[in-house]
């Protein structure tokens, strides 16, 4: 007769592999945050073909750029940027993330594994010259999306 497996779930790992998880376990930590927010009109048409069914767009076709320095994580030192849509859920204002772009596997694998965003690598500046920002975003490197 075999022997019946001792791995249980109250001993499982934030991420895959359960026994060897890819980060640290919660809670996670941020402190010293840099955030610039951008938000402009765009085509109405173009946000309907990637908004979720349920989700309603306002009467105000807009999206947000969030791009974030995080200077201190638990996950180290790290730029993100967050490509997401102001949007009504039953009536009730919500953002829907779209794109989420960090440039480090740790944060991208607790984005997708932990809070189950689909992040996607690309290569991010966040330039600080005096008072001014300014962020790049590129997908691959050389290819400008923002």
């Amino acid at each position: 007769m075999g022997r019946m497996g001792r791995l249980t779930l109250d001993k499982f790992g934030a991420t895959m592999p359960v026994t060897a998880p890819a980060i640290q376990d919660s809670p996670f930590w941020y402190r010293g945050v840099t955030m610039m927010f951008v938000q402009y009109r765009t085509d109405e048409e173009a946000l309907l073909r990637v908004l979720p069914e349920g989700l309603e767009l306002g009467d105000d076709p807009t999206a947000v750029v969030a791009i974030g320095d995080y200077h201190f994580s638990t996950f180290g030192p790290y730029p993100e940027a967050i490509f997401s849509i102001p949007c009504l859920l039953d009536g009730e204002p919500v953002s829907y993330a779209h794109y989420l772009f960090v440039d480090q596997e740790a944060p991208l694998i607790a984005g997708r594994e932990v809070w189950g965003y689909a992040k996607k690598l690309a290569h991010i500046e966040f330039i600080r010259q005096s008072e001014e920002y300014m962020a790049i975003v590129e997908r691959p490197r050389g290819n400008r999306i923002l």
